[in-house]
């Protein structure tokens, strides 16, 4: 594991190319894949083989769970479908980009 001067945590096999900004606190984890011109916001969590392509930004406290993929050009701003305006009944679903099956999650118990 790798600590940087901003109190980030970044595990040793994630790969970071250059010119790259991360803030304070973020967590970065194995195996995970982040090209350049890539802007990640503090308190952040970057989980295991999650790919970040090419001039993305990423807002503060952003969680991307394993296995992610956020391709080129993607602004994420800090928020969370948890805290969205959804009926009790509607879900989340996520296109895998490994498998190509959605992924379903309930918003509201």
């Amino acid at each position: 594991m790798k600590e940087s001067p901003q109190n980030c945590r970044i595990d040793n096999y994630a790969i970071i190319d250059e010119n790259v900004e991360i803030g304070c606190g973020t967590k970065i984890f194995q195996f995970a894949r982040i090209h350049s011109n890539v802007i990640i916001g503090g308190n952040c969590s970057i989980g295991q083989y999650v790919i970040i392509e090419r001039n993305v930004k990423i807002g503060n406290n952003v969680k991307i769970e394993d296995d992610a993929r956020i391709e080129e050009n993607v602004k994420i701003a800090m928020s969370s479908a948890d805290e969205q305006n959804l009926d009790d009944e509607e879900i989340l679903s996520i296109k895998d980009p490994y498998t190509g099956f959605s992924k379903s999650k309930n918003i509201k118990p």
